[in-house]
């Protein structure tokens, strides 16, 4: 079928066809769909007939949903550009993004179409179409729909206060991020998890040489210096002059090129490891600090898989 957009176990996504309109008038005519959607009732043919042409002939990303094992038309899924009231977000600006909103006929309902549908357009928006993120609203009386986009991993956005034909209303606007393109604020929460799960000392200066981080083994291992009381302290009151002229000659050649970001310092034969000291940059390559890293050389002596 040449109008199909994407395909399930169950299901075609696919243009709407003139054959549709019995099965969408069906589920058009329902008042509550229409308030959890935000539009008129529609009660007369004329009324759906337009409503339908316009999804057919007028929206570009209007796809039915139909039940492959009976052919049936039981419900719609648009694609549209993001509102204005949410491009202009400042944790939008930059990124590439396509509102969803969707419908299932009552009969339909509670058997996981929705949630099949939306996890298949997802797949095809990020997989081939390289969006950043997929955006997804309802209204706030709208519960199951919450619930549902919530279970697809889809989180808060924005609150919006929205006109429709039976009133002013709230909406609740919720976000998934593409997981190969997740903006690095996100990613923070990981990145601190590895360096705090490091069983090596991690300890973070800036080019001031001022200590602004130290992970847990890092406290443990310096306790007898000052443990986390060393953190906003130069780490060059660590060290006597001999050692502090070679730290300073190590963040020149940082300074000196982008490409001088790691280099051997000692080894140290008690605990057997060698000692390297690493350049920190920014998202530009602009060195912004550096740390001391430990690479143990000894055999594991924890049994494998010791739960």
């Amino acid at each position: 079928m040449n109008n199909c957009f994407v395909e399930t176990s169950r299901l075609l996504l696919r243009r709407l066809e003139e054959a549709d309109f019995p099965a969408y008038a069906a589920y058009a005519v329902d008042d509550e769909m229409s308030r959890m959607m935000g539009r008129a009732f529609l009660h007369t043919e004329t009324d759906i007939r337009q409503n339908f042409d316009w999804l057919k002939d007028k929206e570009p990303r209007c796809y039915g949903i139909v039940e492959k094992a009976n052919e049936q038309l039981i419900g719609n899924l648009n694609i549209v550009a993001l509102p204005a009231s949410l491009a202009a977000l400042p944790q939008l600006q930059g990124k590439r993004g396509q509102t969803l909103s969707f419908c299932i006929r009552r009969e339909s309902q509670r058997k996981g179409y929705a949630a099949e549908a939306i996890r298949a357009v997802i797949a095809e928006l990020f997989d081939d179409e390289h969006f950043d993120f997929v955006q997804c609203g309802c209204y706030s009386f709208n519960t199951p729909s919450r619930m549902l986009q919530e279970r697809l991993g889809f989180q808060f956005l924005a609150n919006l206060c929205v006109p429709t034909p039976q009133g002013e209303a709230q909406t609740i606007e919720h976000i998934l991020w593409n997981p190969r393109r997740t903006p690095m604020s996100d990613l923070n929460a990981y990145f601190k998890s590895v360096i705090d799960q490091d069983t090596a000392s991690v300890v973070l200066c800036d080019l001031n040489h001022t200590i602004v981080y130290m992970n847990p083994a890092a406290i443990r291992n310096y306790a007898k210096h000052g443990g986390a009381a060393l953190i906003g302290r130069s780490l060059l009151h660590c060290h006597n002059a001999s050692s502090n002229s070679r730290i300073q000659e190590v963040v020149d050649w940082f300074a000196a090129s982008p490409e001088h970001n790691i280099i051997y310092t000692y080894h140290n034969e008690k605990q057997n490891k060698d000692v390297y000291m690493v350049a920190l940059r920014d998202a530009d390559s602009t060195l912004i600090g550096y740390y001391e890293k430990h690479e143990f050389r000894s055999p594991e002596t924890m049994e494998r898989y010791a739960f």
